[in-house]
C-alpha cells in the first residue's frame, strides 16, 4: 500500500490534479459503439450457426471452432463493459448505466452489474489480501486451467454465488432466451440443447473462465504480495481475445474513476515522464504471456 501511495502521489505532481479530474468525464457515444459491438458479435455468431447446420459435419467443425472463437471474444467484451459500468463508466445517468449494460450484455452471460459492483469494491479496497475475491484467479498453472477447463472453477464460484449472492432472475431468464434462440434456428429440441450447450455453455463457462485467469494473472500476480497492479501493452490479437480495453490496469488501480480511453492518455503521458524510471516501469508487461512468476 505504501508502493501504491507513493506512485498515486508521484502521477498527481507530475500531471497535476485537475488533469486528472478531467480524465474522469465519460464519452458516452464510445459506451454505446461498444455495446453495439456486443450486439453485432451475437448477430454474427448466429448467422455462423445457422449456417454452420446446413453443413457436412467436417464443415460444421470447423466452422464451430470459429464460433467458439467469436463469442470468447464477445464475453470478455461483455466483461469488460460490465466492469466499467461497475464504476458508473458507461453513460451519466447511474440507472441507464446498470439497465442498459444489463440487459444488452451482461444478462446474456451470466453477468449482472449491480452484483459485479459488489464483489469489484471489495477487490479494489482489499487488494491481495484475504478478502480480495479475485485472488482465485491470480496462480496459473496446469492444475488451474485444467479446473477451468473441466468447468471446476465455474462449478465453485457457481456455489460461492448461490450462497453469497442474489442475482436478477433475468441472468438465467436470458439463457433461456439463447436456449429458444438455437430451437429456432434448429427446430430441433435435442439438437437446440445439445449445441447451446457445446457452442454456448461451455465456452462460456470454459474457455472463457480461463481467459479471465490469464489476464487477472498478469493483472495482478506477485510473489512479494504487493499491492499494486500491472499494465500490460500486448498485440492486437492480445487485445482482442484477452485485454479488450483493460491493458492500463496499474493506473486502473490508482485512478479508478478514470475509464479506459482516458487511461490511455493518462499513460502515454506518464511514458514520457515518470515511467521512464525503471521502479515504474518494471509494472508494465508487453504480452499477457509474459512470465511474472
Amino acid at each position: 500500500m505504501q508502493f501504491e501511495n507513493k506512485l498515486r502521489k508521484l502521477i498527481i505532481e507530475a500531471v497535476g490534479s485537475s488533469y486528472l479530474k478531467k480524465l474522469t468525464e465519460l464519452n458516452e457515444s464510445d459506451s454505446m459503439f461498444r455495446i453495439i459491438k456486443v450486439i453485432v458479435y451475437y448477430a454474427a455468431y448466429f448467422a455462423m450457426y445457422f449456417y454452420a447446420i446446413k453443413l457436412p459435419l467436417p464443415y460444421f467443425v470447423i466452422l464451430a471452432l470459429g464460433m467458439w472463437c467469436v463469442l470468447v471474444i464477445n464475453f470478455n467484451r461483455i466483461n469488460v463493459i460490465t466492469h466499467d459500468a461497475s464504476h458508473y463508466q458507461i453513460f451519466n445517468n447511474k440507472k441507464m448505466n446498470d439497465n442498459i449494460v444489463n440487459f444488452l450484455c451482461a444478462y446474456t452471460c451470466l453477468h449482472d452489474v449491480q452484483q459485479y459492483r459488489k464483489s469489484h469494491n471489495v477487490h479494489h479496497r482489499s487488494l491481495h489480501t484475504d478478502e480480495d475475491p479475485d485472488t482465485e484467479f491470480y496462480s496459473l498453472n496446469v492444475k488451474k486451467v485444467l479446473s477451468d477447463l473441466l468447468l471446476i472453477t465455474f462449478a465453485k464460484q457457481l456455489l460461492y454465488n448461490t450462497s453469497k449472492v442474489k442475482k436478477s432472475v433475468f441472468v438465467y431468464l436470458f439463457q433461456l432466451i439463447i436456449l429458444s434462440s438455437f430451437y429456432m434456428i434448429n427446430d430441433d429440441v435435442p439438437a437446440a440443447i445439445l449445441h447451446y450447450t457445446i457452442f454456448f455453455f461451455y465456452p462460456m463457462t470454459g474457455l472463457f473462465v480461463l481467459v479471465i485467469r490469464i489476464r487477472t494473472h498478469i493483472q495482478h500476480y506477485s510473489e512479494s504480495n504487493s499491492t499494486i497492479s500491472r499494465t500490460t501493452l500486448p498485440s492486437f490479437v492480445e487485445k482482442l481475445f484477452i485485454g479488450q480495453k483493460m491493458e492500463y490496469h496499474m493506473e486502473h488501480h490508482l485512478f479508478p474513476g478514470i475509464p479506459y480511453y482516458n487511461l490511455i492518455a493518462l499513460h502515454k503521458k506518464l511514458s514520457e515522464t515518470l515511467y521512464k524510471d525503471a521502479e515504474f516501469n518494471s509494472l508494465i508487461t508487453k504480452t499477457y504471456f509474459t512470465d511474472v512468476h
